[in-house]
């Protein structure tokens, strides 16, 4: 259920509108005078593109076989000349879109690779856990929400479900799932082991870090 003019409750609508944002995007960016006749051939792109929760294309689920084309292999060899210009403007088209949408993937990648950090924890490993504030109260109980750790406790990795998340030993009153991804965890030390026992009587006069 969702409201009237509100499409951010809908998902896949959402996720609908931004597949057509970028493709009609490299439209007006290439052709800003007549994108609008190439309308068609958004839609038509749509529906022929592989779908992950499908496992296959919008058209083939709805008509059960996958487009013919018009059943034309070579524009050239096509015997109507206004029809094999269209043939030969589309296939111009397509290229040109095609480059565009990979230099905005590529350029989406390396943003998001520019905050994405590698992290694998074992069987055994105690971990940080980053939490919202709504999820904090069932884990700790804090006065002020707004100011509470962000990262709680340490917890014990039970075992890894995935690729990219873990199952932690939660707390037996925790009502949140112990499964989580690994965006959220963060290297810890055991409980029981300190990171220096003592600091040293006598520092070094020209000190050194170890390691940055």
């Amino acid at each position: 259920m969702s409201t009237a003019r509100h499409p951010q409750t809908d998902g896949q609508t959402e996720r609908v509108n931004l597949c057509l944002e970028t493709f009609l995007r490299c439209f007006v960016h290439a052709c800003p005078t007549k994108w609008y006749a190439w309308l068609p051939l958004a839609e038509f792109w749509y529906n022929t593109s592989p779908h992950s929760a499908l496992g296959t294309t919008p058209f083939e689920v709805l008509y059960g076989h996958a487009p013919r084309h018009f059943g034309i292999v070579d524009p050239v060899a096509c015997a109507s000349p206004d029809l094999a210009e269209w043939l030969q403007d589309r296939a111009q088209m397509t290229a040109l879109i095609r480059q565009h949408l990979l230099r905005a993937r590529q350029n989406m990648k390396d943003s998001a690779d520019k905050r994405r950090s590698h992290r694998v924890f074992e069987v055994g490993d105690w971990v940080f856990l980053k939490l919202q504030p709504y999820v904090q109260r069932s884990v700790a109980t804090r006065s002020n929400q707004k100011l509470a750790f962000r990262y709680f406790s340490p917890y014990k990795v039970l075992h890894r479900v995935g690729a990219v998340a873990y199952k932690l030993q939660m707390p037996e009153d925790s009502t949140v799932h112990p499964v989580f991804h690994v965006s959220r965890l963060w290297q810890a030390l055991p409980p029981m082991e300190q990171a220096l026992q003592q600091l040293p009587r006598t520092a070094s006069p020209t000190p050194v870090p170890e390691e940055i």
